[in-house]
C-alpha cells in the first residue's frame, strides 16, 4: 500500500475527529476520548494520532489475514475502534506511559477480548 494514501487516511481521519470536536451544539451519543495515561508527555493530538494509526493499521492487517484464511492474534470481524483501543489502555494503563507499552498493552487487550476459538 501507498504511505502516502496511509497518511492522507491518518490525516483524513485526524480531521474529521477534530471537526466532530468543535461542533456548536453537543449531541447524546457523541463520545469525547479521555486517557488515563499519558504518552511520552506528548499531546492530546499527538496521543490521538497514535492511537489511531494502531487501530487503521490493526483493522487493515485483521482485514488482509481474515481475506487470505490465515490466523490472527485476535478474531474480531470489522474494524478495530480508536475508542475501543482507548478503552483497552484506559483499563490497564495510568500514569505516564511509553509508546511500546501501549502498543503491547494494546495487543494483549485484544487477545484477551477477542480470543479466537481454540478448533
Amino acid at each position: 500500500m501507498n504511505i502516502f494514501i496511509v497518511k492522507k487516511s491518518l490525516i483524513l481521519s485526524l480531521l474529521v475527529f477534530l471537526c466532530s470536536c468543535v461542533t456548536a451544539s453537543p449531541c447524546d451519543d457523541c463520545w469525547t476520548p479521555n486517557f488515563n495515561f499519558e504518552l511520552e508527555d506528548r499531546s492530546f493530538v499527538e496521543t490521538m494520532t497514535f492511537i489511531s494509526g494502531h487501530s487503521y493499521a490493526l483493522s487493515n492487517s485483521n482485514d488482509f489475514l481474515s481475506k487470505q484464511g490465515k490466523a490472527n492474534f485476535f478474531c474480531k470481524k470489522g474494524s478495530i475502534s480508536s475508542k475501543e483501543l482507548i478503552e483497552i489502555l484506559n483499563e490497564k494503563l495510568s500514569g505516564s506511559v511509553t509508546a511500546e507499552q501501549v502498543s503491547v498493552t494494546i495487543l494483549i487487550g485484544l487477545i484477551e477480548k477477542h480470543p479466537c476459538d481454540s478448533n
